[in-house]
């Protein structure tokens, strides 16, 4: 990662990252911004002939193939944002192992993503803040006093030293989206694509499970209880289905059901959603689309529209609730229906329901 290959080199001259910056790039500014998101590719060059950074790569060409245009933020969701304030990392964006700080003092480009919350090496959740202090880990700031950089920028604790949460075991669907970062091409539980294609479907099943809204909540409840999972709190500060501001345990046990809903695709995910009312309305509610492998099976086999009755249906259900006393209301009728609640009524069938209401 550029920012840790450029923190090893300010600890070992123990200068501050402006004066770095300022005597090599002409740029005192520079580490103002995410540099190991967006860095000069003129900068590395220079980098590369004063101190030989070879093959130096930003977290866009790390996710090269599976760059999606679902931002948020203007950023991938893919990236965890570090969210730079007066050249201070202000959000939890830097995650990492300890036992592999331990053994390699670097921070890994892995570690920036929000689809890696574990280390599939040593089997632990990965740590986004200082266990110590709770501050972000910004080895830029690290104190040139201190050893090396695996140490807080703020409390100069030793991140290595931190306890760890173990895993038995991870979702197989880390190891398949891992691969995926250096083939382009995705292969996991029957599902052969590419894996741009993939990833647009993975994030469209996040924002239909997770979320802070209530309907999403119980979808969530409904399956941490279904798969034994960790039913976590989930951030109130969350908007929409915006996961990079979740806790690494918290985007483990989504990727943890995600994966469970892909075992034998489709059948486990059309199961659940049939249970808990999982419908191609939550999973595109802006008719943006969805890749082929996810569009098939929420257009045919979760899709209840309510284009497929017409008037004189609605009304022979009307007159059914009414002889069998079952209350009246959208989700009564659209139960009787079997449809989905997404669509919304035209006039006439609103006219109809109104008047039925009235007969009750």
């Amino acid at each position: 990662m550029i920012s840790s290959y450029i923190a090893r080199l300010l600890h070992f001259q123990s200068v501050s990252a402006r004066t770095f910056s300022k005597s090599l790039l002409g740029k005192p500014a520079l580490f103002y911004q995410d540099i190991d998101l967006n860095f000069d590719k003129r900068d590395l060059k220079i980098i590369n002939e004063y101190y030989g950074l070879n093959n130096g790569s930003t977290l866009k060409e790390l996710i090269r193939w599976i760059q999606t245009n679902i931002h948020i933020y203007h950023v991938d969701p893919s990236i965890l944002p570090l969210t730079i304030r007066g050249g201070k990392r202000t959000s939890l964006g830097q995650q990492y192992c300890p036992k592999c700080l331990n053994e390699h003092c670097y921070y890994k480009q892995q570690w920036r993503l929000s689809i890696y919350p574990a280390c599939l090496k040593h089997k632990c959740i990965l740590l986004n803040k200082c266990p110590f202090c709770n501050g972000p880990i910004d080895p830029l700031r690290v104190s040139p006093m201190l050893k090396d950089i695996g140490y807080c920028a703020y409390c100069w604790k030793n991140l290595r030293s931190a306890s760890i949460k173990e895993i038995s075991s991870y979702p197989l669907l880390l190891n398949a989206i891992n691969e995926s970062l250096n083939t382009g091409w995705f292969e996991y539980n029957g599902l052969k694509l590419r894996a741009i294609l993939f990833i647009r479907g993975f994030w469209r099943l996040v924002y239909c499970l997770y979320g802070i809204r209530s309907r999403k909540k119980r979808i969530w409840e409904g399956l941490v209880e279904k798969y034994g999972g960790t039913n976590n709190l989930l951030s109130e500060t969350t908007l929409g289905s915006h996961i990079q501001v979740e806790s690494p345990i918290n985007r483990f046990n989504i990727i943890e059901v995600i994966d469970r809903l892909l075992y034998r695709w489709p059948r486990q995910f059309i199961k659940v959603a049939e249970e808990l009312n999982i419908t191609l309305s939550l999973i595109d509610p802006a008719k943006r689309g969805l890749p082929y492998w996810l569009d098939s099976v929420a257009r045919g086999d979760l899709n209840k529209d309510w284009y497929k009755v017409n008037e004189e249906e609605v009304q022979s259900a009307l007159v059914y609730m009414l002889k069998n006393n079952i209350r009246i209301t959208r989700a009564s009728l659209a139960k009787t229906l079997g449809l989905d609640l997404s669509k919304k009524l035209s006039a006439r069938e609103l006219n109809l329901v109104n008047r039925f209401q009235s007969l009750q």
